[in-house]
């Protein structure tokens, strides 16, 4: 991730430069697109100053109060269910959608095609060529038209804030912008929703630590970043790219070789974690862990994740403190992924808040 041994654009793939790759494959415009994620050097410096104009601390901060309503507004609709909910539907996708929708400020009406886009195209990384294709052209069509909107009419969100971004003399391209609100969805829906199925799932398993949590002896935040590095949401990123013949862990690279990046495993390595790697605990001293990435290419977005997830589970499990899984754990089916790294569906049961309320009072009444 910080050698310069290695390339993050496509251009310096052999396999597709020689013509090994076909146009019609499915992942081909996550490979050629334009934005932080597949720059390198001088051109990943300039959009990322660029980009940090826009999304400030300041952005991020200021979407607390609102991340804070849309979980509540979210756990008033579990309530709603009765006690039972797939939590990823309910609860888990909803979240990061919702606060992206208003981070990019695409309008109430317009956001259920938002959210028919990313369910197809991010929900799973197996489509067909055609799929795959008619994918890209809309969601580059929507955002296209919202980066249009915004250019005639800004408003303070974030594509307007990029849009008028500028360095000395610099600014993002019509297709850099396009190609950055994108990686701003893909990298901030699917994780931040894999983040909190898998504390979730984490929690409900290793119930001790809900009790530590209870008497202040692990912090929600350490729930975070634990799940970050036990389970992180994001398995894999493709790719890197070996600018020259290189080894890396006895395995001998030619230039132009692709590697996938694989971050899961990196967050079990005993040589890094130490002997308990394997084991989820929430008050482990952190040594470092890669959900975000490392060196350059350090997700901007990292703070804006770990607070969604951290409101979010400390409501969540406040709200419903007898939370408990309603299926076999084994019965759980991983998302068809190259790279997400979750559940289809985290179905759970609970006590709705108005009937614990209700059986609190009959109990005082008793007594």
């Amino acid at each position: 991730m910080t050698s310069r041994d290695f390339s993050r654009s496509g251009h310096n793939w052999r396999a597709l430069r020689d013509g090994e790759v076909p146009d019609d494959w499915p992942m081909m415009s996550n490979v050629l697109l334009r934005n932080m994620l597949t720059a390198d050097g001088a051109d990943h410096r300039r959009m990322r100053s660029l980009v940090s104009r826009a999304f400030t601390p300041r952005r991020v901060a200021g979407l607390r109060p609102r991340v804070e309503a849309i979980v509540a507004d979210l756990l008033a609709g579990l309530d709603a269910t009765g006690g039972r909910a797939d939590l990823r539907e309910a609860f888990a996708f909803p979240l990061p959608m919702r606060v992206l929708a208003e981070l990019f400020g695409i309008a109430e009406e317009d956001r259920p095609r938002l959210v028919d886009l990313v369910r197809r195209g991010f929900g799973s990384s197996v489509m067909t060529p055609e799929e795959g294709a008619a994918f890209y052209q809309e969601i580059h069509e929507v955002l296209g038209t919202l980066i249009e909107e915004r250019r005639a009419a800004p408003a303070d969100d974030l594509a307007s804030a990029l849009i008028a971004a500028r360095d000395g003399g610099d600014r993002l391209s019509d297709t850099e912008l396009v190609d950055m609100l994108y990686l701003f969805l893909a990298a901030g829906f699917e994780t931040t929703e894999g983040v909190l199925v898998n504390a979730v799932r984490a929690l409900l398993a290793h119930p001790v630590h809900l009790e530590f949590l209870a008497h202040g002896a692990a912090t929600w935040e350490g729930v975070v970043e634990e799940v970050l590095r036990w389970d992180t949401s994001l398995f894999a990123l493709p790719f890197a790219y070996a600018l020259r013949d290189v080894e890396v862990g006895g395995t001998a690279l030619r230039a132009g070789d692709a590697v996938l990046l694989c971050y899961g495993a990196a967050g079990r390595d005993a040589t890094w974690h130490g002997s308990t790697a394997e084991r989820f605990d929430p008050t482990r001293e952190q040594r470092g862990h890669l959900a975000f990435g490392w060196g350059p290419h350090h997700c901007m977005g990292a703070p804006l994740a770990r607070m969604e997830a951290a409101i979010a589970l400390r409501e969540l499990f406040t709200a419903f403190p007898d939370l408990r899984l309603d299926a076999d754990p084994a019965a759980l089916e991983p998302v068809p992924s190259l790279m997400a790294n979750t559940v289809e569906r985290l179905p759970v049961a609970f006590t709705p808040r108005a009937e614990r309320a209700r059986r609190t009072r009959e109990a005082l009444g008793e007594g």
